[in-house]
């Protein structure tokens, strides 16, 4: 099957809202907490502008790459209650979205058989799977307390990148070819983009 790619721009990282339904009232609390704090670290600093102050009710649609900074910017330079910190940070995975550690991204729009997309990747395709062709590599674990340096750090584990596909529209053409068929936005580590095309030319 023949995939087109369409055309290049860069990935935009999800909000906090696909972990909100897992958080209590503390823990978006916390969030919105450090996240101000960080804000407010970086203006000072003279990083700015990051959007306006947060609040609850913006909270949820704040971009996941911000929210993961800031909290583990909060777990390194909090002076108390570091555990709750790392737990939160653990909840929603903030090393796996922070600006320092988050690989380059780009994405591509693909032609691609819709039923093939779910059947392999599930009826969220936007949330991702580990393709069987891209290799596990070192990233950042969770944050545990180390002894020796008496501070807490992240545990160097390996994991595979998830490819994640999220739907721009249904392909509509003339020709019987085009039935059944989308396009989609693929998202993933520029270094893996032939291995995931190539992944996704044999199986959607």
């Amino acid at each position: 099957m023949v995939i087109h790619t369409v055309k290049t721009q860069p990935a935009k990282a999800p909000s906090l809202q696909m972990y909100y339904p897992n958080l209590t009232q503390k823990d978006r609390a916390l969030i919105l907490q450090a996240y101000n704090e960080w804000r407010t670290h970086n203006l000072m600093d003279g990083k700015g502008p990051l959007g306006p102050e947060a609040h609850h009710g913006l909270l949820p649609f704040i971009g996941m790459d911000k929210i993961g900074t800031a909290l583990t910017w909060k777990a390194a330079s909090a002076h108390e209650n570091r555990r709750i910190w790392a737990t939160l940070c653990s909840k929603v995975e903030a090393s796996r979205w922070n600006y320092s550690t988050m690989p380059a991204h780009s994405s591509w729009e693909l032609v691609l058989n819709n039923a093939a997309v779910h059947k392999h990747f599930g009826p969220r395709p936007e949330l991702g799977v580990q393709l069987p062709t891209i290799p596990r590599g070192p990233a950042l674990g969770p944050l545990k307390w180390h002894v020796a340096y008496r501070e807490w750090r992240h545990e160097q584990i390996s994991a595979a990148p998830r490819i994640t596909l999220c739907k721009v529209r249904n392909l509509v053409g003339n020709f019987k070819y085009d039935e059944g068929k989308g396009v989609w936005m693929l998202h993933c580590p520029t270094r893996y983009k032939e291995l995931a095309i190539n992944w996704l030319l044999d199986h959607c």
